[in-house]
């Protein structure tokens, strides 16, 4: 079995796929960012995601989980901090972003 299966089978019995807890990630922190008014983060297609995971490598998988746990990360935003809460989300969101390879950002969202 390839490496890149074994690590979605693995995170899949964990709770769901990279992209499953990815999108649950981006829902959860539009939640938080809600509570002072901050800007929405786009929710990717979850299934559009899962569909694609094969055109992406282990180290790309590993980039969207990181994302995800970034986001999870967040505290709920207050208004005292809500410049500082969007850097953070930002944050979370450029650093993955720029890490996944073109073949698999193109592929996924």
């Amino acid at each position: 079995m390839r490496p890149l299966a074994l690590l979605v089978g693995f995170l899949a019995a964990c709770g769901g796929s990279v992209c499953d807890n990815a999108v649950k990630a981006e829902q959860a922190s539009n939640q938080k960012g809600a509570l002072c008014g901050a800007r929405t983060t786009t929710v990717h297609d979850a299934q559009k995601c899962n569909n694609n995971l094969s055109k992406c490598n282990t180290d790309d998988l590993n980039e969207i989980n990181n994302y995800g746990a970034c986001l999870n990360a967040l505290p709920a935003c207050a208004s005292s901090n809500k410049i500082q809460w969007e850097g953070q989300r930002d944050g979370c969101i450029n650093q993955a972003f720029q890490r996944i390879s073109l073949t698999c950002f193109a592929n996924i969202l």
